[in-house]
């Protein structure tokens, strides 16, 4: 586990400049400071311990390299942190794969370092940690994931309220041949966006064909070999599972002398900085990751005063930009 001065030693820069960052302190910049949290929760970043009247609280993250997490997670993480140190909270940050090197269990590791809570971004149903957290006596907040244990609650954006705005706003565009993109099978914000998919296409009376629907792994590069084979089948409009895989989706139909929204609309979820900036614009569906950031704090404060809690749903809405317009046929 790393203190805050060999982080700064690993980087070759000033120890106040770490403590700043991991402050979010407003006077550093945003990409240094995205290198130091990234550093951080590589090396197993411990907060020092200021007393027995603060609690002292672990953000877990996993798979701290994907895009997704990076631009996503990010912001969520930053925003629990501010809420959690306004508070007078300990916080330290660690990288799942980190602590699952040290060959101990999620409740050992818990106990180990006196941690009174834990909040883990980016769960994977296939992390040796999530059947531990069925049994964990711990408060924990999860992101995006759910299990049952009476210690254990969610945050979660709405998804399946997500989806039906997202596919409402193609259909009134006349889109009818509307393929998905969706991320990693195991994970549980996928599951719940290709439900909403598929519930919400129905509602507006058009038959679900499987072949339409294909699976990446959140990731930009991943849309690629996906984008062509919807395109085989006649889509008009492509839904995408997350922004990621949106951008990566609008760059390969460039790529292919398609345009978008001309020949394809394209729509993605989230709403993470980048969608405002590429061009076109992309349309997505926008969850507040502060305000996620925000409750997934005062859930924790809640099950660490022993209030139990099952799911806490953050509001999503539709941002429109640039990536959508009226149906064209590109077999015409």
């Amino acid at each position: 586990m790393a203190k805050i001065k060999e982080i700064a030693e690993k980087m070759n820069i000033s120890v106040s400049t770490v403590y700043k960052a991991l402050s979010d302190a407003e006077d550093v910049n945003p990409e240094t400071k995205k290198k130091i949290l990234k550093t951080a929760i590589n090396m197993g970043y411990v907060a020092k311990r200021k007393g027995d009247n603060h609690k002292r609280i672990c953000v877990f993250i996993d798979q701290p390299d994907d895009n997704h997490v990076q631009y996503f997670d990010y912001e969520v993480m930053m925003a629990f942190k501010r809420n959690a140190i306004h508070s007078g909270h300990e916080v330290s940050i660690m990288s799942l794969d980190y602590t699952l090197n040290q060959s101990k269990s999620f409740d050992e590791l818990m106990d180990e370092y006196q941690f009174d809570g834990a909040v883990i971004l980016g769960l994977s149903n296939f992390n040796p940690y999530f059947e531990q957290l069925k049994t964990t006596s711990h408060p924990v907040v999860i992101l995006d994931n759910f299990l049952e244990n009476q210690m254990v609650a969610s945050v979660c954006c709405d998804n399946m309220k997500g989806m039906k705005l997202a596919i409402d706003h193609l259909v009134d565009l006349g889109h009818t041949r509307i393929g998905f993109i969706n991320g990693q099978n195991d994970a549980y914000v996928c599951k719940e966006r290709l439900g909403g998919y598929i519930s919400s296409i129905a509602l507006r009376g058009i038959v679900f064909d499987p072949a339409l629907v294909c699976n990446g792994n959140f990731t930009e590069e991943s849309a690629a070999p996906l984008v062509h084979n919807l395109v085989s089948r006649g889509v008009t409009a492509i839904m995408c599972c997350n922004d990621m895989l949106a951008i990566g989706a609008i760059k390969e139909l460039k790529r292919m002398g398609l345009n978008v929204p001309r020949d394809i609309s394209v729509v993605g979820f989230d709403d993470i900085k980048l969608s405002s900036y590429i061009t076109p614009k992309l349309t997505t569906i926008h969850t507040d990751l502060s305000k996620m950031g925000e409750k997934l704090f005062i859930v924790l404060e809640l099950l660490m005063k022993d209030n139990r809690l099952d799911m806490s749903l953050q509001p999503s809405y539709l941002v429109v930009r640039e990536s959508t317009a009226t149906a064209n046929s590109i077999a015409e």
